[in-house]
């Protein structure tokens, strides 16, 4: 077989050069891998040759202008002589060094050509590839045009999502290739994370890019994704790999590959949480001085109803400006510009501190700054109202939250009021944002997945995923939608001053407010000027930038590409778009081998990697008698015929032989008898189902029903047999002999197994658990009401209807607030009456009180207080909330008391002192104001077994 090398001239595409002579057994093509399935993800690619100099019918230096500085400028590719078309391998010359003897004869210069993947350890990607999202095939398609070699791309991955197949739909954020320091990470870094998370190998052949998965390469017919140079989408293809026979030259070594003991995955995940920057604005890079005003606008907040925070100088904290109303207009908020993701179920707690520069004055001029309020909102619905007043100059908000859905989750600060004239200067213009944090109660930081292969073995294989799965978005993982994107919909519009315009060095300058210039910064593909062609209309202005300070001085300006004839900018600045649809299926990945798989990505790899290297297998190092290349398979009778995969690859093209290292191809999901070639089917039962009370069985009409929903497959054959069988429980099928049976469930909950067999006799079975969804309603009844002189008692039996099951638990949690009276607890009453039996004679009596209120909150079950809440005070117009939680598991007795009375300690400053009884004094002196208690249940979930609880939150309010 004859190869021709071309050299071309890219600078010069007339330019070929086909040089015919060559040493003997110099023209090499390596492909350099390594000893194992897993060894590199990274696989260059070289082509060494020389060329023949015969200076007797020659020229000096004849190749020296082939020594060029540019990695680029001469393009090499190897095609087979009486085939063009048919490019074997494409690479550029190295512009390492060029070298000859000044002497007679022929001597041979020698040249190496390589792919460009090595040198991505140099080359960065364009600045908006580290700041927003793009698919995973974008990245793959950019990085790759970094080596100047314009080639489709074929992606076979090892892992697919559930329902996203497709990775240029699969997206990563940029801001994950951000190095802590700041820096950017190389492109080949960027390179080797996703393809480490992703379990591929990169490399080049035939005129093309492959990333294949490690457990793709073994396949007989791979089926890729296949994209041009750019990334855009172009089909999903079968490809048939090349199966050379073995024809070794000598005996091959043999080694025996022993399988891993065991695999250990973990993802370092990132909890649920509000920007760093949420209260506290940073400083991006001015300065301040007496001509500028220090203010910025928030970045993490969307204003409403024109309702706008501001960041001020020095420290930048957040500031709400307050406004003179008797109420509160919850029309007038602030909201987060991202809203949160939280799964079903996630509990958090929530804190935040705010302050105020004045505080109130406690006398008939106060001016109380009142209702500093907060919201808590998931799906846009309101599930948490807290409001507080300002007793100091600072308060503070602490309380869990529970998410009874998953979706998305917002806080909203209510624009603060204070009551008064506003010229009294005793109020505060601003209330400032000390803080707010969000955190998640129990959160696990690192996913850690452990997967036994055979504990006979010594070898224990840690894998760090940098990717990994994560439906909030927070950690470092694939997204199946972009979750930074702007809405389009939804935005506000500022118009910005110009004050001043410019021009230095033919560039255009136009001179802003810090907080102008920051806004613009901050939305910087999103600021309009003034149409050319018509005053009413707005053009988008590309290509500005915001230099703060220029030329170290005060001015704050926006470089434009053209003049700006009008005096005004506007800048639109867009809420991010809201991610709301079902995101269970982020979660739920496959092995691409077995594609009916449903697990979380972490479990996938672990997988995989228990497939590649369950058993024993064998690595095999020689001298084939013909050409390979890294994408062929070999056929290599070692007791027993097998394919083997190629690692490593050093191809003679001049001799016809290849130095090779290769393995054995083996990819099981259980260990199977030596000497089979069948590889076994998977089922997976489906999630866990619950079945409501609300679904009955058409079948019988008692009892709750439900459709299964497995899947299996057989990746070399078919399913020949389906069966299910019930491990334990109450419970029928319908059919026995089907993927997708009707189930009918009598116990709470009950176990079954399918059994899959394939059409070689192989099996493979999964269990799935059927709950019964308990539908409750939470009960409170007044038992006791009493009120009496100075002494309240409210006592309320909680009840669960119907009752919870055996094994079944609720958690409750809710918050009290205790108060004590409206009036002072100090007072002086002047009492008149009319002694006993005398007419038109008034006499007095003065009293000086002090009166001591005393709240008490007490939940008992089964008899044992569990819950005891005392406030005792003598304080004017006092509350405080207090939280409160506690178990209850079917039969428990709860009682929850609410009580309050009132100590009245007295003297008499004058007046007949016997006049009256200590009956008769405390009657004068109970009290004539009211006190409110307020309880609130405002969470109840199930600790164990499932199940929906109507009627909260439970409200129960005791007023005096």
């Amino acid at each position: 077989m004859n190869y021709t090398v071309d050299i071309i001239d890219t600078t010069d595409d007339t330019h070929v050069t086909i040089y015919e002579y060559a040493q003997k057994s110099s023209i090499l093509l390596n492909w350099n891998g390594g000893d194992s399935k897993d060894d590199q993800n990274i696989v260059g690619s070289s082509l060494d040759f020389t060329l023949e100099v015969n200076v007797d019918g020659g020229i000096d230096a004849q190749f020296r202008h082939l020594f060029t500085g540019s990695e680029t400028k001469y393009k090499v590719q190897l095609y087979k002589t009486d085939t063009p078309e048919e490019i074997i391998w494409t690479g550029f010359l190295l512009p390492d060094s060029y070298s000859e003897p000044y002497t007679n004869g022929t001597f041979y210069p020698s040249f190496t050509a390589n792919d460009g993947l090595g040198r991505l350890k140099g080359k960065y990607l364009a600045h908006e590839f580290y700041e927003v999202e793009y698919s995973v095939v974008t990245y793959f398609a950019e990085i790759l045009k970094l080596t100047n070699l314009e080639m489709p791309i074929y992606l076979a991955p090892a892992i697919l999502n559930n329902s996203g197949k497709r990775y240029d739909e699969i997206y990563v954020s940029g801001l994950e290739f951000v190095k802590s320091t700041g820096e950017y990470e190389t492109a080949y870094e960027i390179l080797t994370q996703l393809l480490e998370s992703m379990l591929c190998v990169v490399y080049q052949a035939d005129s093309r890019w492959y990333i294949e998965g490690f457990n793709q390469r073994h396949l007989k017919v791979p089926v890729y994704y296949v994209y041009d140079f750019e990334g855009v989408y172009e089909d999903y293809n079968k490809v048939n790999r090349l199966i050379k026979p073995f024809e070794g030259l000598a005996t091959p070594t043999i080694t025996t590959v022993a399988p891993y003991n065991t695999v250990t995955v973990s993802h370092e995940r990132v909890q649920q949480a509000l920007p760093d920057t949420i209260a506290v604005e940073s400083n991006d890079g001015w300065y301040i001085g007496e001509a500028v005003e220090g203010a910025i606008f928030p970045t993490h907040w969307y204003a409403n109803s024109s309702f706008y925070p501001i960041a001020s100088a020095p420290d930048y904290k957040v500031q709400l400006l307050t406004e003179y109303l008797s109420e509160l207009d919850y029309t007038k908020y602030i909201s987060l510009l991202k809203k949160i993701a939280v799964k079903q179920y996630d509990k958090f707690n929530f804190k935040g501190e705010f302050s105020a520069t004045v505080s109130p004055e406690l006398d008939d001029d106060t001016f109380v700054y009142n209702n500093n309020c907060i919201q808590i909102l998931l799906n846009d619905e309101v599930i948490y109202t807290v409001t507080k007043q300002f007793e100091d100059t600072s308060i503070e908000f602490e309380f869990d939250i529970y998410c009874k859905d998953a979706g998305l989750l917002d806080v909203r600060i209510i624009q603060p009021v204070f009551l008064g004239s506003i010229d009294n200067d005793t109020h505060s213009k601003y209330i400032s944002i000390e803080s707010l944090e969000l955190s998640v109660i129990s959160f696990v930081e690192d996913e850690i997945i452990t997967n036994t292969i055979d504990e006979d073995f010594s070898v224990n294989k840690p894998i760090e995923l940098d990717f990994s799965d994560d439906a909030t978005g927070f950690s470092k993982a694939f997204r199946l939608e972009k979750l930074d994107d702007v809405d389009e919909t939804i935005y506000e519009d500022f118009e910005i001053a110009i004050t001043h315009k410019f021009t230095q060095n033919g560039n255009f300058y136009n001179q802003v407010s810090l907080y102008n210039a920051n806004l613009i910064a901050d939305n910087i593909d999103a600021v309009y000027g003034k149409s050319l062609v018509s005053e009413n209309e707005w053009e988008l202005l590309p290509d500005l930038s915001v230099i703060y300070n220029y030329q170290d001085g005060e001015q704050m300006v926006v470089q434009s590409t053209t003049y700006l004839t009008a005096d005004t900018l506007k800048v639109r600045r867009y809420k991010i778009k809201d991610v709301t649809e079902d995101r269970a299926d982020w979660e739920k990945w496959t092995d691409a081998v077995y594609p009916v798989e449903r697990d979380r990505y972490a479990d996938s790899v672990g997988k995989v990697y228990r497939r590649l290297f369950i058993t024993a297998h064998e690595r095999v190092e020689f001298t084939q008698d013909n050409a390979v290349k890294f994408n062929d398979l070999v056929s290599f009778d070692y007791y027993i015929a097998s394919n083997y995969l190629i690692t490593n690859v050093s191809w003679d093209i001049d001799a016809g032989q290849t130095a090779l290292v290769m393995v054995k191809a083996i990819y099981q999901n259980e260990v199977i008898e030596v000497g089979t070639e069948n590889i076994p089917p998977i089922v997976d039962a489906g999630d866990d189902l619950i079945v409501t009370a609300e679904v009955r069985s058409r079948v019988s009409g008692v009892g709750y029903g439900g459709r299964l929903d497995a899947v299996a497959y057989d990746p070399d054959g078919f399913i020949a047999n389906i069966s299910w069988e019930i491990l334990s429980g109450d419970i029928t099928i319908g059919a026995t002999d089907v993927l997708d049976p009707v189930v009918v469930l009598y116990s709470q909950e009950a176990e079954l197994q399918i059994t899959v067999t394939d059409s070689d006799g192989a099996t493979a079975s999964d269990t799935i658990i059927i709950y019964r969804e308990v539908d409750v309603d939470l009960v409170l009844t007044q038992t006791t009401n009493f009120q009496s002189g100075i002494s309240l008692v409210d006592v309320y039996k909680l009840t669960v209807s119907p009752e919870l099951v055996d094994d079944y638990s609720l958690k409750i949690k809710g918050m009290v607030t205790l108060s004590a009276f409206k009036e002072s607890s100090y007072s002086t009453l002047i009492h008149s009456y009319t002694p006993s039996g005398s007419v038109g004679i008034t006499r007095t009596i003065t009293f000086f009180s002090k009166r001591t209120v005393t709240a008490v909150f007490n939940i008992s079950k089964n008899g044992t207080v569990v819950v005891n809440k005392v406030v005792s005070t003598t304080a004017t117009d006092y509350s405080e909330d207090l939280n409160f939680e506690f178990n209850y598991i079917a039969g428990d007795d709860i009682e929850i008391q609410l009580s309050s009375y009132a100590v009245i300690e007295y003297s008499i400053v004058n007046g007949d002192e016997d006049y009256y009884s200590e009956e008769e004094i405390q009657e004068i002196l109970k009290p004539t104001d009211f006190q409110t208690h307020n309880m609130e249940i405002f969470s109840v979930q199930f600790q164990q077994g499932t199940g929906v609880v109507n009627e909260v939150p439970v409200t129960k309010t005791l007023t005096w």
